[in-house]
């Protein structure tokens, strides 16, 4: 094989691995803003996974605004960040992205958890008795991601001789650390997501043997069982992303092939990760019923706003107006409709309580018959 040739070849690989990261960067930043525009005034989920989902959110923005500098940076200037800045200070950058990987990857386990307490304390949860968690969960992330990242950025500040030439990538000067973290990201999600497919049989196992409690917990059973539905599988499709990390993490640290295979297999990994975070946001909007009554309306919004500036008319606040009506007559039926399914227990419950009631009142009804009888009698002589 002619080693020239190669060379351009691997070179115009890479290249077009990098203009589709960065694209697809572009896309996660634009669809995750109107995400999180709707997530913050979603009450109809809970307050605890909408804080989990922010970060989940925001620390894929925060890797997709220096993932994509970087990756801009070496396709305009044709070098590598390390050659154009030093790798001292692309330490820095590095850390930043580091931070937001790891919060990435733990928001996942914390999703699951955050429904395993949904699940067993159905009555707290919809009381608020565990208002707080989500934000000390996603804190939590925040913290043990820095020290992750600051953690490793000083080693391989102390070790970066030890690789000739150095690297941006994730910890790139140290295989092992590498395989060992992203075969612990495998594990992390391949066990959180066997947790959420279980917690979609058990809410729904709840709600369907356990109809004689109130309504509160009959529709946290409901809405438990409705959100595990998207986000089960939505997670499970992450596996697509990090079991290939996984596995190039183990074949680069037993030197399975040389270096520039191994640089191809990460750009490839970066692309991965890349893609997830806009699929994450575009399937849960669209799967989700909530999510997805809010998503039509927005665009009913702006063909409308469109059609205003082509017309000058006011057909913009009319269809407005019968939008929002629209949802407050959707949110009525939904109010009747736990109302008539709440009566109906009450009723089926209370059958042997009635059957005695309606025995007394016969009896009672039979000792006022005679002053009905006299009233009777007097109307009928006046």
């Amino acid at each position: 094989m002619n080693l020239s040739a190669t060379v351009p070849s691997t070179r115009v690989v890479e290249m077009a691995l990098g203009v589709a990261e960065v694209s697809a960067y572009g896309f996660g930043l634009l669809f995750g803003c109107y995400f999180l525009f709707r997530l913050k005034s979603m009450q109809l989920i809970n307050r605890n996974l909408r804080w989990i989902m922010s970060f989940f959110m925001l620390s894929y923005m925060i890797v997709a605004l220096v993932r994509s500098a970087v990756v801009m940076t070496s396709l305009i200037a044709q070098q590598d960040l390390n050659s154009l800045i030093g790798f001292s200070w692309c330490l820095i950058p590095r850390t930043v992205s580091d931070t937001g990987v790891v919060v990435f990857h733990l928001s996942i386990p914390a999703m699951a958890l955050d429904r395993v307490f949904a699940t067993l304390y159905p009555v707290e949860y919809s009381h608020g008795t565990h208002k707080r968690l989500g934000l000390r969960l996603s804190c939590s992330m925040v913290v043990i991601g820095g020290f992750y990242a600051i953690g490793f950025a000083i080693f391989d500040y102390l070790n970066w001789w030890t690789v000739d030439p150095p690297s941006f990538e994730l910890i790139f000067t140290s295989t092992l650390a590498k395989a060992v973290t992203n075969v612990a990201f495998f594990v992390v999600y391949f066990m959180s997501s066997i947790v959420l497919f279980i917690l979609i049989k058990l809410n729904a196992i709840h709600r369907k043997f356990f109809v004689k409690v109130d309504l509160n917990t009959r529709y946290q059973y409901r809405e438990n069982e409705t959100t595990l539905v998207v986000l089960a599988p939505i997670v499970a499709f992450y596996g697509l992303a990090v079991f290939p990390a996984a596995v190039f993490g183990l074949l680069h640290f037993f030197a399975f092939y040389p270096p520039e295979t191994n640089v191809l297999f990460q750009k490839i990994s970066n692309l991965l990760f890349a893609l997830y975070g806009p699929f994450f946001a575009v399937s849960f909007v669209l799967a989700h019923r909530h999510f997805r009554r809010h998503l039509k309306t927005d665009l009913l919004k702006i063909s409308c706003r469109s059609a205003k500036w082509r017309s000058n008319d006011a057909n913009y606040t009319d269809t407005e107006g019968e939008a929002t009506a629209s949802s407050c007559v959707h949110f009525k039926e939904l109010i009747a409709h736990w109302s008539r399914i709440a009566r109906r227990d009450v009723t089926r419950s209370g059958a042997s309580e009635t059957s005695g009631d309606a025995s007394g009142t016969t009896t009672s009804g039979a000792g006022t018959g005679r002053p009905r009888t006299a009233t009777a009698q007097t109307t009928r002589h006046r």
